[in-house]
């Protein structure tokens, strides 16, 4: 199942179906399908380099900001891994665009909100190669002044079904049965929070990594110009809605 929803988001990509009807245009023989498969190709391209429609649908998607009252307080906060990439050439791991998640789990920390991290992330990619977000996440949790006794990791969850399961075998193990807060991107959140709760974790939602900001779906005329950024946000939103199906 790993390897096929892999298979699966990778197919997820307007990109590669408009690519796929050019091909078959290319090499058809029929003339009348060679025209309606050479147009549908275009207005598929129109359609899903619009920035604004991609902007709007994941506007109702993603989980809104959430604010902490002053002494507001969780036993733990749950950061789930997929911020950071790894080079096999060099052997170097590196933040990604969604390290916010790091930033705003040490933030929370620091000003109180949560006594403990829990870092959840093994190896997402199909290449076993040894290396564990986890632990990586660890040294930089270490690095920026998080006690050792402040940060407890799962580093066998390759996707978000196996966060939830390994963290909900870390809390039994411990007898932790407190609500915390489930630390991921925004856009993240909705499947998050399903998977989590079917585990019987008490989570409450934290989002952060926010891929689009409400002034980013307003209408105006940059709106009817192609984004290179579209097809990339239409990958994202249609493998976060395939996986809470099967969530």
């Amino acid at each position: 199942m790993f390897v096929f929803s892999k298979i699966v988001g990778y197919l997820l990509q307007p990109f590669i179906w408009v690519l796929i009807l050019l091909i078959w245009a290319y090499f058809t023989k029929n003339a009348r399908r060679k025209k309606w498969l050479t147009r549908i190709s275009i207005l598929l391209l129109v359609f899903f380099s619009n920035a604004w429609i991609i902007t709007n649908l994941l506007l109702s998607y993603q989980a809104k900001p959430v604010n902490l009252h002053p002494g507001e307080k969780f036993r733990a906060g749950i950061l789930l891994g997929g911020f950071m990439g790894y080079d096999e050439v060099t052997g170097n791991a590196y933040f990604n665009n969604s390290s916010d998640r790091f930033i705003q789990t040490v933030r929370l920390y620091k000003l109180g909100h949560i006594d403990k991290i829990i870092v959840s992330g093994g190896n997402g990619t199909l290449k076993n190669n040894g290396f564990r977000e986890a632990d990586f996440i660890r040294k930089n949790l270490l690095e920026v002044g998080i006690p050792d006794s402040g940060i407890l990791i799962e580093r066998n969850s390759r996707n978000t079904i196996e966060n939830g399961r390994f963290v909900k075998q870390l809390a039994d193990s411990i007898h932790f049965n407190d609500t915390s807060l489930l630390i991921t991107s925004a856009f993240h959140i909705p499947r998050a929070l399903k998977i989590f709760r079917k585990t019987g974790l008490k989570v409450r939602a934290y989002p952060t990594s926010f891929l689009v900001l409400p002034s980013d779906g307003l209408f105006n005329a940059g709106s009817l110009v192609p984004s290179m950024n579209a097809p990339g946000l239409w990958h994202i939103y249609l493998r976060e809605l395939v996986g809470n199906l099967k969530s």
